[in-house]
């Protein structure tokens, strides 16, 4: 478990120093189709989203390990709907956690190459929680 944690923890440190400012242009929506594997910054967490379009909308299903917004411990489930904005997905949606709790929060992805996103997360009234890095693991081209 801690191998596979340190191994976690260098891959993100390598992607992060590997990623240049700003994001990859011209990305059109289908880019952010997926599934998605990250690790939370914060607490470590293995972090899954799984996007899709339906229409002129995004949908976004996600799950992590450890979920710190719903106190460490918790479960819930990320849900949201969206749309793109500029070269960006923007999704809102609750963080629904298991004791019933919700946290009302905004998804910013950014594509920052082929299989690499980054996910800015903010509360809805606008205060930054992290920026994570995602990959793709599956895609929907």
């Amino acid at each position: 478990m801690k191998i596979f944690a340190l191994l976690q923890l260098l891959i993100s440190l390598v992607a992060v120093q590997t990623t240049v400012a700003g994001g990859k242009k011209g990305v059109s929506g289908k880019y952010f189709q997926s599934y998605w594997v990250g690790v939370d910054p914060n607490d470590g967490g293995d972090s899954r989203r799984t996007i899709i379009k339906k229409g002129k909308y995004y949908e976004l299903v996600g799950r992590d390990t450890v979920l710190s917004l719903c106190g460490g411990g918790e479960r819930g489930t990320l849900t949201g709907t969206g749309m793109m904005e500029g070269d960006k997905l923007v999704i809102k949606g609750p963080l629904t956690c298991l004791d019933g709790g919700s946290i009302d929060l905004i998804y910013t992805f950014t594509a920052k190459d082929d299989n690499l996103m980054v996910e800015t997360l903010e509360t809805d009234d606008g205060n930054f929680i992290y920026d994570a890095y995602f990959w793709r693991l599956v895609s929907s081209s």
